[in-house]
């Protein structure tokens, strides 16, 4: 697991070094997010004691006691919780009294579902999940108009994506790994405001013929993938500068990809592309950098 949790690691250093993302981007989510220079709470008992005044909550490993757990929808100025390991299978109703989140991240837990409708959480920013029993999200997410960051870290089993996701215009990052998915992810590329998305291990066979549609992308890694045939379409992205096909079945792209003009980053390590066909790529892409499996 933690193998691959490395793998979403290393990708996202790849977006922060060709992106020229702000050094404050380095932080980890959960700081970014909410009040500047708010208390951290680590102690639920300790928080219920000065509910008006908690915004950040990490309650990572610890053995959480339900009489607690069912009394933080008193928080109701919360605006981050951070979760990890806690062997929770489900969250409490008082959870979705939580009108204020902004930021939900809840790893290694073995949660059966999202608890309540998604659109008791209007100011919800930033989602992740990951190693769950959760295979679903709702269609009703399209009610958080704020989110910008989706992650989801699967456990090898299925994950339904819900069409809504188009409407979510703020939504600029989706990161998808080791989940079972449609083949061509149709969904993903039909939200035209996304700028990165990243799969792995996610059964991605093809890609949409009309990929066009996610013509804001500046990130695409389909890695670990079954994908044999790029479109010849994929020129109209025309704001790509990373992208990624690593440890795919890919044996050729096509010549149109020299039309990426911002492109600067391109990994086709663990691919079927022949020495002499990375020779034309190196031609067509002149100035980029291309990571293969050859000197």
């Amino acid at each position: 697991m933690m193998r691959q949790y490395n793998q979403v690691i290393a990708a996202c250093l790849v977006v922060h070094l060709f992106l020229n993302i702000p050094s404050f981007v380095s932080q980890a989510p959960f700081d970014i997010y909410g009040p500047f220079n708010s208390e951290i709470y680590k102690d639920l008992k300790a928080a219920l004691k000065s509910p008006d005044n908690v915004y950040k909550l990490d309650l990572s490993y610890q053995n959480i006691e339900p009489k607690w757990l069912n009394k933080i929808g008193q928080l109701k100025n919360l605006m981050n919780i951070q979760l990890n390991s806690n062997g929770l299978s489900q969250l409490p109703n008082s959870f979705c009294e939580l009108h204020n989140l902004v930021y939900f991240s809840s790893l290694n837990n073995p949660l059966q579902q999202w608890p309540c409708p998604f659109y008791n959480f209007p100011n919800l920013q930033y989602l992740e999940i990951g190693n769950s029993h959760i295979d679903t999200l709702s269609s009703d997410i399209a009610a958080c108009q704020y989110l910008k960051i989706i992650k989801f870290y699967g456990n090898g089993d299925t994950l339904r994506l819900p069409k809504t996701l188009k409407y979510l215009k703020k939504l600029s990052d989706i990161q998808i790994e080791n989940v079972v998915m449609d083949s061509c992810p149709k969904i993903l590329f039909r939200n035209p405001y996304i700028k990165t998305l990243i799969l792995n291990k996610t059964n991605t066979h093809y890609l949409p013929d009309n990929i066009e549609t996610a013509g804001n992308l500046e990130v695409l890694a389909i890695e670990n993938n079954p994908l044999q045939i790029v479109p010849w379409n994929i020129y109209r992205l025309k704001k790509l500068r990373i992208l990624s096909f690593r440890n795919t079945n890919i044996s050729k792209l096509p010549d149109s990809i020299s039309e990426l003009k911002n492109l600067e980053y391109l990994d086709i390590r663990g691919t079927r592309i022949p020495p002499e066909e990375l020779e034309i790529l190196k031609a067509l892409l002149y100035g980029v950098q291309i990571k293969s499996d050859y000197k």
